[in-house]
Order: structure tokens, then C-alpha cells, then sequence
């Protein structure tokens, strides 16, 4: 498969590759044997914050498994997370894990050739950066879990408004994510083009408390998934990401339809489904 022409992740592409990835991100820093010590404690937060996203994917994972099996506690508040929201998670969660496993193998390298307390003096900007950018997305995700299986309605509606505002926050800051979530459908255009350089900040460090209003669907949807939610199943399934396995760095091969679909305990059935087939036997991620 040529990664560079391969458009659009599917939801299960995109989840069990990000399983995959924080996997592999988790076993290079693990591998690094870093001390608890002021020098290299800028790689020990970032080892819990892949940490801790990674498990919140693994959530997620686990939650849509049941959605489409009408088997969660609160079915109704299903409706209360728009794919538009979904989409835009996902989709800057996937180009942030990108960039992820692309600073772990630097700091891998670097650290065999010097030590891995000059690795995180040297890269110790670009960490945090991406530390802020994932702890974000982690957050937005397990809103999305108190959203639909918090007992609790009053915490449950708390998360539903919260969730759209980070996510208004989010494409206010992060002009390259609005310009692919807005890219309408046309001869010759497609959903996953990167956007122009410059457009598109490299890691999250803040965002801006301004709202853009809502979303316009993603070139590579049908119109009819606009405005849709996570209680329309047949949306779901039919759900794309708008990214390109070429525009990916050194993480594509994790995305290919043909590597086996299992990460950390989560194992995919293909079908016309998000997350299909069970039962599944879910783990705690690592």
C-alpha cells in the first residue's frame, strides 16, 4: 500500500492505530530507564501523559464497542456528543500521536549517543508543548465517558457543555484542523489535503476562548452525517477522519488495514460497524 494516496481513517483505523501508537511510544520511553530525578522529569510527565491518553482512547474504544451493542447505561445521552465533535478529537488526536512517536524516537536516539538527561534538556520545549496537546485531548475524550456512563445527569450535562466548548476552543486556535473539518466536498478536493503551511500549529501550548460556531462537515461525508450524534449508528459506521496515512510521520504503518487488528487488549471485527464483534476482552492499557 502506498501511504501517500491513501485518504481518510475509518474510526476503527484511527483507534486501533492510536492504540498502537501510544503502545509503541509507552515501550520507547519505558525503555529509556529514566529516573525519577529533576533532570529528566520532563520525560516522566510525558510518559504519563501518553500514558493517561492512551488508557482514555482505550475507554473509548471499549464505550463504542457498547454503543453499538445498545449495551450503555445511559443510552439517550448519546445523543448529547455530535460526530462533529468525535471527528475533531480524533483527528488531532491521531496528528498529535504522530508527532508523539516521532519525538520519541528522536529522544531515543539522542539518548543512546549522550544520555537521556541531555535528551530532555535538549528537547525540553518540544515535550511539554506536546504534553499540553495530548493532556487536552485526554481530557475531551473522558468527558465524552462521563457523558454517556456517569450515574450522575447534573456531572453528565456539566461534560456535555464543557466538551463543546474545548472543542469550539480547539478549532478557534487550531486554524489547519478547522480548514480540514471545513473543506467542502468538490471535484478534485479531498478531506484529508493538508493544510497550507503555517496553518496548522505544531503543538497545542494554548488555546484561544473564542468559538467559531458550528462545524461543516468533512469533505470525505456524505451531507446526510451532518449534524448527526453518536446515537446514530448508521453515521457512525459510516464516520471518516479527515487525514492521510502520507501525511503521517514515522507512525502510518500502525494505520494499514492489513496489520493485525489488535492494541492493548481491544481486537476489531471489520464490518459495517465502528467497532464490531463479540465479545470483546478489553485490558487495561499500559
Amino acid at each position: 500500500m502506498d501511504p501517500a494516496v491513501s485518504v481518510g481513517l475509518d474510526a476503527t483505523t484511527a483507534i486501533t492505530g492510536l492504540l498502537a501508537v501510544g503502545a509503541s511510544a509507552i515501550d520507547i520511553l519505558c525503555d529509556l530507564n529514566i529516573s525519577p530525578q529533576h533532570d529528566t522529569a520532563v520525560l516522566n510527565l510525558f510518559l504519563r501523559e501518553v500514558k493517561e491518553c492512551r488508557s482514555s482512547i482505550h475507554a473509548l474504544c471499549k464505550t463504542l464497542s457498547l454503543l453499538e451493542n445498545a449495551q450503555i447505561p445511559f443510552p439517550a445521552r448519546a445523543a448529547w456528543i455530535s460526530l462533529d465533535d468525535l471527528v475533531a478529537t480524533l483527528t488531532d488526536t491521531v496528528l498529535a500521536f504522530s508527532r508523539v512517536y516521532s519525538l520519541c524516537c528522536v529522544l531515543d536516539d539522542e539518548a543512546a549517543r549522550s544520555s537521556p538527561e541531555d535528551a530532555a534538556k535538549l528537547f525540553e520545549k518540544r515535550v511539554k508543548a506536546l504534553c499540553a496537546r495530548v493532556r487536552w485531548h485526554n481530557l475531551s475524550i473522558a468527558m465524552m465517558m462521563t457523558i454517556i456512563n456517569c450515574p450522575g445527569e447534573k456531572d453528565a450535562k456539566r461534560s456535555r457543555d464543557e466538551l463543546a466548548h474545548r472543542v469550539c476552543r480547539l478549532l478557534t486556535f487550531n486554524v489547519g484542523l478547522a480548514t480540514r473539518l471545513r473543506r467542502t466536498s468538490r471535484p478534485g478536493s479531498s478531506a484529508a489535503k493538508p493544510p497550507s503551511p503555517g496553518a496548522e500549529n505544531s503543538e497545542i501550548s494554548g488555546i484561544a476562548p473564542v468559538c467559531v460556531g458550528p462545524l461543516a462537515a468533512p469533505g470525505s461525508w456524505p451531507a446526510s452525517l451532518t449534524g448527526c450524534t453518536l446515537a446514530d449508528r448508521k453515521a457512525l459506521s459510516r464516520m471518516m477522519l479527515p487525514v492521510a496515512l502520507g501525511e503521517l510521520r514515522d507512525d502510518y504503518e500502525f494505520y494499514l488495514v492489513d496489520i493485525p487488528q489488535q492494541f492493548g487488549g481491544c481486537d476489531f471485527a471489520r464490518d459495517n460497524g465502528v467497532l464490531v464483534g463479540m465479545p470483546h476482552k478489553f485490558t487495561s492499557a499500559q
